[in-house]
């Protein structure tokens, strides 16, 4: 079934207007998540710098090291997938 000229440039004008819709609402969404998940990895960085081993060892960079390399990763990748995602969508 072909489309009119008419119910082309309607349903191109609606995407279009959803697409818009979309990176006004999800773009600040992605940066509070980011944020969010930055908050979190850091209490839990702090959490881990407060904790002693069972071993008697004083509170380690080693913990706080792996988990601020998950919070860097968090950070990164839900960009750059993001950005992904956008670059893949079809036009």
């Amino acid at each position: 079934m072909a489309l009119s000229h008419d119910a082309v440039v309607r349903l191109t004008t609606l995407g279009w207007a959803l697409l818009l819709i979309l990176f006004v609402i999800g773009a600040p969404l992605l940066f509070a998540g980011v944020v969010l998940v930055g908050a979190l990895l850091g209490l839990l960085i702090h959490a881990a710098r407060r904790l002693t081993r069972r071993d008697g060892w004083p509170p380690g960079r080693t913990r706080a090291g792996l988990i601020g390399a998950g919070l860097l990763t968090c950070l990164v990748a839900a960009p750059v997938w993001w950005l992904g995602q956008l670059r893949l969508a079809p036009p």
